[in-house]
């Protein structure tokens, strides 16, 4: 084993230790709830949000930086009683239900690792060629990783320059820790996002028996475009699976009632892609509704939703201070597209959809469920206030496609042969997801 895998492994660790850390001393007050998605989700963002931040006032960042605040992060690990007694019983509980499990459970947990071992293999036999990887995101990457920190320059070097930098600056992370701009190694960080997407999907079946959550797990695991966006060459680096696992994250701590993790993770996900602002918009305006009519919980309930709204203010602060520009919006100011017929546009891209639901060979059995599951269960949707509330949130991003598809500066029908697929893969498992409480739910 070399320098750069020994750090490899360190730097992903540090996305990990940064979300426990912020979730044990900020988000649940030194109460440690343990959860591997959360951590790493957490982490990728407040990561970000600090190059951000450092870049803002122009702080720097190198290897020994990253070393630092690496080294600083694992004090709790060994000052805090508190955590190590916590940890402690965790981890005892863990090995104790795991010896009491039966033994179909561990022979389904040992084919999962020997399939994830698989899996690691073939990400690791070769390195990314995808062009929108190498043409954008982790050549941004590269850049803020040679500059030591994101300024104006480096921001305008690659197009298009409005898209948000939470991918390329969690590649950046991690070249710091390697200590070279590596798309091979940065393959890692896909891996790991769908470890934890799989790992959190399973996690959140809590309403069936074991061989129904292995089906539905089963189901998310086996999804052919899902996979290649792990294992395939021409789409590892892309930042949809980044999207897609936020997207998730939200809207699982949506249905719990968590809504602080609800908004900061739909945050991340906002600034990974500028895709995600009609969900963004959507969270802004249904919130309040779905809460009014509860005013005992009101004053508690509105907190995360106004803390949602300050950094969605920032972010935008922030573009505006370098000066960014949407080119939807710009599209929408030049309004050229109010010379094409709404109804053919309309119906074209409804087409798209029609056939990409039921590509089996790209999506398996996914958006079939999807379909038959939300159709079934209707009813019981419209009366639960949690799902309907989630429902709203994923059903307005899903039908804002088909306004994007209209007033898209590029040719429709190229701009849908290009994208209808990723867009659609951030909502797929946020998707899966709901029609399966939808499925179990009570009303």
């Amino acid at each position: 084993m070399n320098k750069e895998t020994v750090f490899l492994f360190i730097g992903i660790f540090s996305f990990f230790q940064t979300g426990l850390i912020i979730d044990f001393y900020l988000l649940q007050k030194k109460k440690l709830v343990f959860s591997l998605p959360k951590f790493f989700g957490l982490g990728i963002g407040f990561i970000g949000l600090l190059q951000l931040l450092m870049g803002f006032f122009n702080f720097f960042i190198n290897q020994s930086f990253v070393f630092t605040l690496f080294l600083i992060l694992c004090l709790p690990f060994c000052l805090s009683s508190s955590f190590r007694i916590q940890l402690k019983n965790l981890a005892s509980k863990s090995i104790k239900n795991f010896y009491k499990s039966s033994s179909f459970f561990k022979l389904a947990l040992f084919l999962f690792l020997l399939i994830i071992v698989g899996l690691f293999i073939q990400v690791f036999s070769h390195t990314i060629w995808g062009s929108d990887a190498y043409a954008f995101w982790l050549a941004k990457a590269s850049a803020f990783f040679i500059d030591g920190r994101v300024n104006k320059e480096n921001l305008f070097l690659y197009w298009p320059y409005d898209h948000p930098l939470l991918w390329p600056l969690t590649a950046t992370w991690l070249y710091h820790f390697i200590g070279q701009a590596s798309e091979y190694y940065f393959q890692s960080i896909p891996f790991t996002i769908f470890i934890c997407l799989i790992v959190g999907f399973y996690k959140n079946l809590n309403k069936a028996d074991f061989l129904e959550r292995a089906f539905w797990t089963s189901v998310l695991f086996f999804t052919p475009f899902l996979l290649k966006n792990v294992v395939s060459p021409e789409y590892v680096g892309n930042a949809d699976l980044l999207v897609s696992f936020y997207l998730f994250l939200s809207t699982a701590y949506l249905l719990k009632g968590k809504y602080l993790y609800t908004s900061l993770f739909l945050f991340f996900a906002c600034i990974a892609k500028n895709d995600v602002a009609p969900a963004v918009l959507a969270f802004l305006m249904v919130f309040p509704i779905f809460n009014l009519r509860v005013k005992k919980r009101q004053k508690a309930s509105f907190g995360p939703w106004f803390l949602f709204l300050v950094l969605v203010g920032l972010h935008f602060f922030w573009k505006k201070s370098f000066g960014f520009e949407n080119r939807y919006l710009a599209s929408l100011k030049n309004r050229a597209f109010t010379k094409r017929p709404l109804f053919e546009y309309m119906w074209y891209a409804a087409n798209a959809f029609r056939e990409e639901f039921r590509q089996v060979g790209k999506w398996g059995l996914g958006w079939w469920l999807i379909i038959l599951g939300l159709a079934a269960n209707f009813k019981k949707i419209t009366k639960k206030r949690i799902l309907l509330f989630a429902f709203s949130i994923i059903f307005i991003q899903l039908s804002s496609l088909f306004f994007i598809f209209y007033i898209t500066p590029e040719d429709q029908a190229s701009h849908i042969n290009s994208s209808i697929f990723r867009l659609l893969l951030q909502l797929y498992p946020a998707l899966l997801l709901l029609t399966y409480k939808a499925n179990y739910e009570t009303v």
